[in-house]
């Protein structure tokens, strides 16, 4: 839900976790609030 924006063939790798938790706490729920808690640690 929080990535419907990006392209289709976007390809995410170790260097996009901290974008990846950003995105999801920004406009996820709260799983997805907490699944970037777990991505940080």
């Amino acid at each position: 839900m929080c990535f419907w924006s990006c392209r289709k063939d976007l390809e995410i790798g170790p260097a996009d976790v901290d974008w990846v938790a950003e995105t999801l706490k920004k406009n996820g729920d709260m799983r997805a609030w907490r699944m970037a808690g777990r991505l940080c640690r």
